[in-house]
């Protein structure tokens, strides 16, 4: 949505292969194939419930401990497979 106006548009983005894995705390694993070279692409979607009690930077830390687990579990799956 646009601030000044409240107007909202769809984003339109290009079609693209793409496997989405939505986990139980709403985090996403995003896993695409490279558009140029022979690899895949994976991104990773973090989500941390919003506590008032914790600051920022301890929820950020979270979410990169978390990532990072997402990450190395990934890869030890991939590397099984």
């Amino acid at each position: 949505s646009y601030p000044h106006t409240n107007r909202e548009e769809p984003i339109v983005l290009p079609k693209s292969d793409v496997v989405i894995l939505e986990l139980e705390d709403q985090s996403k694993i995003v896993v695409r194939p490279s558009g140029t070279e022979p690899k895949m692409k994976v991104y990773l979607i973090v989500k941390e419930k919003n506590n008032p009690n914790r600051s920022i930077a301890e929820l950020l830390a979270d979410a990169d401990r978390k990532a990072a687990s997402f990450g190395e579990e990934l890869k030890a799956f991939l590397l099984r497979a």
